[in-house]
């Protein structure tokens, strides 16, 4: 073989090599040296769950709905597989009174997670425009989003229930529910209730949850009636009519902005938790069991 021949052989395999997809190249190499010291790295990084940096983004939980001064929490949960989380959160409305914060929050997170206390403005009919912008990294790469929000801001409307124990026997956590229009807002404990006393609760709601121009309905129950009715269902419901009805026939109507309304609940005919009838009681009852034979 003379030398010309062996030129041409060789540029024929270089020229063979160079077609060679760099994949195959790329496999055939972790093949021949996956005994190396290098190979546990590379298994180590194929083992972490992939995460994107374009995907970042978050999910804002926060109220559609407030009244005037009411104090509410937004929750912000952003995407998990990255780190050193930050959010800074930024409000602005028309009449900013009483509204907070008003300067900027900024708070740190090792999980993604976040809450906001906010305070609506001293003033309905207006809204909260807010936006939050997070930022975090992966592996070293920023990655940021922002999300606007808004909030709208009603008047207050506040609801009185009264509860009266007429029994002779005290009550225990006595778990109240305020429903309007079928639907529950509040739910408030009182842990004892004396014998033939009365308790105050109150709610108070954005004028939004009412249907304005009907009449609506404020219920009021004990959730758990069956301890101390026997099964028997302790409610009190009464219809109202939200702003200016056509004719003054109604008993109740309300159309101001701050509304007081009243209900009364009347616990009694039953038996209480932890206290038992006196025995003086149940000789005077067999005594007359008796008399009537």
């Amino acid at each position: 073989m003379n030398k010309k021949s062996v030129i041409i052989i060789l540029i024929a395999f270089a020229l063979i090599v160079m077609a060679v997809p760099s994949t195959f190249l790329t496999q055939n190499s972790n093949l021949t040296h996956q005994n190396d010291s290098f190979s546990p790295r590379v298994l180590a990084r194929e083992a972490i769950p992939y995460t994107s940096t374009n995907g970042f983004s978050a999910v804002l939980s926060p109220i559609s709905a407030v009244y005037e001064g009411q104090h509410f929490t937004m929750f912000v949960n952003a995407t998990s597989g990255y780190s050193n989380y930050t959010a800074t959160l930024y409000l602005g409305a028309n009449y900013d009174k009483g509204m907070s914060p008003l300067n900027s929050t900024h708070e740190t997170s090792a999980t993604g997670y976040f809450e906001f206390n906010i305070t609506a403005p001293e003033a309905d009919n207006q809204t909260i425009y807010g936006t939050v912008f997070l930022t975090a990294t992966f592996y070293g790469t920023p990655v940021n989003y922002t999300s606007n929000f808004h909030v709208s801001v009603y008047a207050p409307v506040k609801l009185y229930a009264e509860v009266y124990n007429s029994n002779y026997i005290p009550y225990y956590n006595v778990s109240i529910s305020f429903i309007i229009n079928g639907a529950t807002f509040k739910t408030d404990t009182i842990s004892k209730l004396t014998p033939y006393s009365k308790e105050k609760l109150n709610i108070t709601v954005s004028s939004n949850v009412l249907d304005y121009g009907k009449v609506n309905t404020l219920e009021v129950k004990v959730l758990n009636a069956a301890s101390y009715k026997n099964g028997v269902s302790v409610s009190y419901s009464s219809k109202f009519f939200y702003g200016t009805p056509a004719n003054y026939n109604w008993i109740y109507y309300i159309s101001g902005v701050v509304i007081v309304f009243m209900v009364f609940l009347v616990l009694s005919s039953g038996r209480g938790r932890g206290t038992k009838q006196p025995k003086w009681r149940n000789r005077k009852e067999k005594q007359k069991k008796i008399a009537k034979k």
